[in-house]
């Protein structure tokens, strides 16, 4: 834990009169009356003071060496990293890659705190058949963007070097309208922002919810 100035200083002083009491009684003063008795304190002061010297270095060092950062914490310090999040907006038209990725001036956006079926995913409709939903979220963006421009707000990069974001089209939420249109679900892993347009478009029966389906992380865990 590290020690205050003040507190070092304290030690120090009480260290230091210690180690002076202690050569006093080592060394005493001699009779100084005579020549023989002058040279024998001077030596004994001389003494006195390299012990004095030496007591004060050490405590010094020690003192020091509480008060520097525990180097052996199992908590690394926090470090730079290149996949550091963005943090001016982008907007444009975009690209459509998935029901959750789409792509601005050349950078790859997935759309924050949502999960859209992968392209290649398959889900049952009501009437229990096959039919591919992946590309159905895809359609349902693509048309429901329809040519406007989106601006993306980022909140973090991916492990794929993805920018993570919060888009809109207009003043809509985009992350929102697909949870809430059925085509995506709320990826409660890193937020819980979509939960409910995700709860009323399952008592709503719409999109993926109106049949049923692998969640969109199982589904790839699979693959």
């Amino acid at each position: 834990m590290p020690v205050s100035t003040a507190r070092i200083a304290i030690l120090l002083v009480i260290g230091a009169l210690v180690v002076w009491r202690a050569t006093a009684l080592l060394w005493p003063p001699q009779d100084g009356s005579g020549v023989a008795g002058k040279k024998a304190n001077a030596q004994n002061i001389s003494l006195r003071l390299s012990w004095l010297t030496l007591a004060t270095a050490v405590l010094a060092s020690l003192a020091v060496g509480r008060n520097a950062p525990d180097q052996s914490s199992t908590t690394p310090p926090m470090a730079s990293t290149s996949t550091a999040a963005p943090t001016i907006a982008v907007s444009g038209y975009p690209r459509v890659i998935s029901g959750d990725v789409i792509i601005i001036q050349g950078r790859r956006i997935r759309l924050f705190g949502i999960d859209a079926p992968d392209n290649k995913q398959i889900c049952k409709n009501a009437d229990d058949q096959d039919y591919d939903c992946g590309w159905k979220a895809t359609v349902a963006l693509v048309d429901h963007i329809a040519g406007g421009t989106v601006s993306c707000h980022p909140r973090g990069m991916d492990r794929f070097r993805r920018t993570v974001a919060i888009c809109h089209l207009g003043s809509e939420d985009l992350n929102a309208w697909m949870v809430a249109q059925g085509w995506a679900v709320a990826y409660q892993h890193h937020s819980r922002d979509y939960v409910l347009q995700q709860y009323m478009a399952k008592m709503d029966k719409l999109g993926i919810w109106a049949g049923s389906f692998m969640m969109p992380w199982e589904w790839r865990q699979q693959r």
